[in-house]
């Protein structure tokens, strides 16, 4: 009766140390595969989020560098038609250096008051043409060669972009479909469990090939979460409070990459154009223009009252190539007018204001952060899986003990 009653509390101990380890067993499969599925939707966010929060980020990019290259090519256009026309109108001028090539009958009239009075004429507009010949033109040649550097840089930026875009796709592709894998792998074993025991090489596999390589992955997703996390703080810091200054001082070490006078001209609408100056000096220019405008177009006024006269003197020679010249200084102006358009504040600083604040220090920085944590969710919810298999281990250990004993 004794030996009986021993017996039944003994199995009923061992029922209770069963259904206590059972139970935990279950507990542990339950947050293993909650665990799992939470690494799993981490790794997703990481590439429908994150990933996609930074290709979001780098096609605005492009778009602003779209822009800033439209910018440079109707920058280089105007520049270039500006120093064809001066060229245009310095080489017509200097027909006037010879008589004898814009007036061929002055030997002639030698002493003639017309000729005298057409002489004088001649000399004022060679004198107004050579005003124009000044601090200004040498600049729209030094942003034209400029400008054409602007253009490389650009172009090799949008490159960079394209490539960089490519390749972090890829990349990202491939580590959230191993992260997964993974993952996925290890919560099928501890299904199977769930409906049968796992053959002796599988659980060996799974114990001794999985799961290192899971904590792999995990301290592959904690890498990912430092190097973001530390690119978001460093971008934060770059933008707080404004990235103004730090662009305008980075635009003056790198001078060499755009020009010193693109580069100048670039801190001018980096800081908003608070400063009160042009980068271009064309207020000051405007006067000597019409000048040369003004003593032209009187100088064509006159051949009208003197036609015959002029014809008689010149062989019509000098008309053409006043005419010529006046033409030239019309296109002048138009690309004179196009460089104040071009370089207008509105213009250039909204390109500026668009890349630094809005994709870079906005979009750029939430891409980084949503990149960062998606990674740390899976590097946190795999350490928990790989915790809970030590512990699913142990459990096993001291259901087989119950069983023996």
């Amino acid at each position: 009766m004794k030996r009986e009653f021993l017996r039944d509390v003994e199995v009923e101990r061992y029922e209770n140390e069963t259904k206590q380890v059972e139970r935990k067993m279950c507990i542990i499969r339950i947050c293993f595969l909650l665990s799992g599925m939470c690494a799993i939707t981490s790794s997703i966010s990481f590439v429908s989020y994150g990933t996609y929060a930074f290709q979001v980020t780098a096609k605005k990019a492009q778009f602003g560098l779209n822009d800033a290259k439209e910018i440079v090519r109707e920058g280089m256009n105007i520049t270039s038609a500006f120093l064809r026309e001066f060229n245009t109108v310095v080489v017509t001028d200097n027909y006037f250096s010879d008589e004898a090539a814009w007036c061929p009958n002055l030997a002639n009239y030698e002493g003639d008051e017309h000729l005298t009075l057409l002489r004088g004429n001649v000399d004022n507009v060679r004198q107004s043409i050579k005003n124009l010949d000044n601090d200004f033109t040498t600049e729209m040649k030094t942003l034209h060669d400029d400008l054409i550097n602007t253009k490389t840089g650009v172009d090799l930026m949008n490159d960079h972009l394209n490539k960089g875009i490519e390749k972090y796709s890829v990349v990202a592709t491939t580590v959230a479909i191993f992260q997964i894998g993974i993952v996925s792998i290890l919560m099928s074993g501890v299904a199977w469990t769930c409906v049968a025991r796992l053959p002796k090489f599988l659980r060996s596999t799974y114990s001794y090939f999985f799961l290192p390589i899971l904590i792999i992955s995990t301290l592959l997703s904690i890498v990912l979460c430092a190097s973001f996390l530390a690119a978001s703080i460093t971008g934060s810091d770059f933008c707080y409070p404004s990235p103004d200054l730090k662009v305008s001082k980075l635009l003056q070490t790198n001078e060499e990459l755009f020009g010193p006078f693109v580069s100048r001209a670039m801190s001018h609408y980096v800081m908003g154009c608070h400063e009160n100056k042009e980068v271009l000096d064309i207020e000051q220019y405007i006067p000597k223009f019409e000048d040369a405008h003004n003593t032209v177009n009187k100088f064509i006024n006159i051949f009208p009252k003197d036609i015959q006269l002029h014809d008689k003197l010149c062989d019509g020679v000098i008309l053409g190539i006043t005419l010529l010249i006046d033409d030239a200084l019309h296109d002048f102006a138009q690309r004179i007018d196009g460089a104040r358009v071009l370089l207008s504040c509105s213009n250039i600083n909204s390109v500026y204001a668009m890349l630094a604040h809005n994709v870079s220090c906005y979009d750029g920085i939430n891409a980084f952060y949503w990149i960062c944590f998606s990674q740390l969710g899976v590097a946190f919810f795999s350490m928990i899986m790989v915790t809970l298999r030590v512990s699913w281990q142990q459990v096993e250990k001291r259901k087989s003990k119950i069983i023996l004993c």
